[in-house]
């Protein structure tokens, strides 16, 4: 009788363990959080670093009710590596995921990527000239003509990897007329102007500029000159028939355009 009794007390204990992890089990879902920021720790002024990425997505795995604590607190999760040591060259690293809140220690994560491959370079530093493109200049009015652009400064510095600055070929400040509010005759003053650098085809490249903006003043004009109107026939007449007289509605008429254009047009 005794020995029935212990074997249900064990059967017993055995069930309610069963049963608990059944509902640990059946408890645990996941949970995706897409393009979370990585952090590199390294000497940003002397390493320039590639194949690093931006962004990863993290997969926890918990239970329900704590996978809903962290997306309340996404804040303080955290995914970042340590760079600082590494020599230039070519490294593979992991990714470490930090969890900020004691609550949320119980759950599980996988980084996807986990590690990358990455290539740390010398930065290095030029100084180059300025130039600038100016942008939506066909929305100026007829009338107007961009007289000059005055840029606060005539060269940058551009830093980066050796192989990167070879191919920087100009830097440009991008000069957009739709940022000059009612564009009309005088003077304006854009600020932070964005700077671009390219290569010998046109497309960005990838560099630091120092600064990496600037100021610029934009001078707009009118120039126009009044002349006369010269009416010139075209076609041709009937045989036997000739013009006597134009007698045209106007006899002069304004032009506007380049300085240099219209003073060609002798009155």
């Amino acid at each position: 009788m005794h020995v029935v009794v212990h074997l249900l007390i064990f059967a017993f204990a055995v069930f309610v363990l069963v049963d608990q992890n059944s509902n640990t089990i059946l408890n645990k879902s996941a949970e995706v959080l897409y393009n979370q920021p990585v952090t590199a720790e390294y000497n940003e002024e002397a390493y320039v670093i590639e194949g690093l990425p931006e962004t990863v997505d993290i997969t926890l795995i918990g239970r329900t009710s704590d996978l809903y604590l962290a997306r309340q607190y996404t804040s303080s999760l955290s995914v970042s590596v340590d760079l600082r040591g590494l020599t230039p060259g070519s490294h593979k690293v992991k990714l470490n995921y930090t969890q900020g809140l004691k609550a949320l220690k119980s759950i599980d994560y996988k980084i996807d990527p986990s590690s990358a491959n990455i290539v740390v370079y010398e930065k290095v530093s030029e100084t180059r000239e300025l130039d600038y493109d100016i942008l939506h200049k066909d929305k100026l009015d007829n009338t107007l003509i961009l007289d000059s652009v005055d840029l606060s400064r005539n060269d940058v510095i551009i830093k980066g990897a050796s192989y990167k600055l070879k191919q920087v070929a100009t830097v440009k400040a991008l000069v957009d007329i739709d940022d000059i509010n009612n564009p009309k005759v005088g003077t304006f003053t854009l600020k932070e102007i964005p700077l671009i650098a390219y290569d010998s085809d046109g497309k960005p490249v990838d560099v630091e500029i120092v600064p990496n903006s600037v100021d610029a003043q934009i001078k707009i004009t009118s120039p126009s000159k009044e002349v006369p109107l010269q009416i010139i026939p075209k076609g041709d007449l009937a045989f036997g028939k000739s013009i006597k007289e134009f007698t045209p509605s106007i006899s002069k008429v304004t032009i506007y355009g380049d300085e240099s254009v219209i003073n060609s047009h002798l009155m």
